[in-house]
């Protein structure tokens, strides 16, 4: 018999002052990409609260290899409006599905 340690972090929110979470908004359909073809696309924050709190991050959770973010961006003119620019060129190991998990994060 052997054992393996394991360690891992968890984080505690504090209670919330609003109550409404911010809102990724989707992108419509699956998006075709080609190997070796560049694609640049934004994802999209909603924050319904952005009298009491900011969204802090739009936070990539489960990264694609060879994809690159941008820096959080206020929409001009919306500031309940957030956005991550995403780079990625596929490459020929990558044809299938790729999947890619966000989260906009709040302080």
């Amino acid at each position: 018999m052997s054992s393996t340690p394991i360690q891992f972090l968890i984080y505690v929110l504090p209670l919330p002052t609003c109550q409404k979470v911010p809102l990724i908004l989707p992108i419509n359909g699956c998006l075709e990409v080609q190997i070796g073809v560049p694609v640049t696309f934004q994802l999209f924050a909603l924050n319904f609260c952005n009298k009491t709190i900011k969204i802090t991050d739009i936070a990539i959770t489960s990264v694609i290899t060879g994809m690159s973010a941008g820096n959080l961006t206020t929409v001009t003119g919306n500031s309940s409006l957030y956005y991550r620019t995403l780079n990625w060129t596929p490459t020929s190991d990558q044809m299938d599905f790729q999947e890619l998990c966000a989260v906009a994060v709040t302080r």
